[in-house]
């Protein structure tokens, strides 16, 4: 997830530049598709809104966007004054802080970008994951390949033990074919591995380099061949990096915005201007 806050300071270039992003986005995007679909009639006054959702999906058919009170999105803020209460018309010059946006819906397998304006300025919040739904079943299966690889190590069952923890991995790997932009539902192995590489190299994990080494031992088990890597004194090294790897992803599935204790949500479409 991306964003920026009301009290950084705007001459930090990260900060000019993404605030030269959204109002780019803005004038290039939402206006001319605001425009093309509100009746010249009534465009004046249809125009005076303060939020933007816009759901992405991999059928670019299905891209949404909505505008004020259809979006439904929420912010955590801190007033400026502690005696402003819910029952309170509230104003964007109340606002001391932004500390996040959310939405009060979201399709479970859409990307999404929300857009502010908060004392006249823009504001924004995207998170560029692609179908979390359908990548988190695929986690949840690797789970049971998990536990069985850990009984087999229990065992000193070695052979099994790389199937299963290559089976996991190669699962794992797959949910990165999922959520990435431009994802494959159903990919092959090499598509796996090409997106599996560019989502370690993204992120700087090591896991991709442990996930060829466990590939080959495994082959050579499976097939009789010799490994240039000892099976039995690397399996934990291997089994610890899968379920850091398990870990990784259960948190990357499962983001969740995290906001300062004190801090108040807001309806934005209640926010006047």
């Amino acid at each position: 997830m991306g964003k920026y806050y009301l009290n950084d300071d705007v001459d930090q270039p990260y900060i000019l530049f993404a605030k030269n992003a959204i109002n780019s986005f803005m004038a290039n995007y939402i206006y001319p598709i605001l425009i093309n679909n509100v009746p010249s009639d009534s465009l004046s006054k249809d125009l005076a809104f303060n939020v933007v959702k816009v759901e992405l999906f991999n059928d670019e058919a299905k891209n949404t966007i909505s505008f004020g009170k259809s979006a439904q999105i929420v912010a955590s803020v801190k007033y400026k004054s502690k005696s402003i209460n819910a029952d309170k018309k509230i104003y964007d010059n109340d606002i001391a802080e932004l500390y996040s946006l959310r939405a009060k819906k979201k399709d479970p397998n859409s990307a999404i970008m929300i857009f502010v304006s908060i004392h006249g300025q823009w504001y924004g919040m995207y998170d560029f994951t692609y179908n979390r739904k359908i990548a988190f079943e695929k986690y949840k299966t690797s789970k049971s390949f998990i536990n069985s690889a850990l009984s087999n190590y229990g065992n000193s069952q070695f052979t099994p033990l790389y199937d299963d923890v290559y089976a996991a991995f190669e699962l794992l790997a797959e949910t990165t074919s999922l959520i990435l932009p431009k994802s494959i539902i159903k990919a092959h192995h090499k598509d796996i591995q090409k997106s599996f590489k560019s989502f370690c190299t993204l992120n700087k994990l090591q896991y991709y380099e442990d996930y060829e080494i466990i590939s080959q031992i495994r082959d050579a088990s499976r097939y009789g061949r010799k490994s240039p890597h000892d099976m039995e004194k690397n399996a934990l090294k291997h089994l610890s990096s899968l379920l850091s790897f398990s870990t990784f992803m259960e948190k990357y599935l499962g983001y969740k915005v995290i906001t300062p204790e004190k801090s108040d949500n807001l309806n934005i479409d209640e926010l006047k201007t």
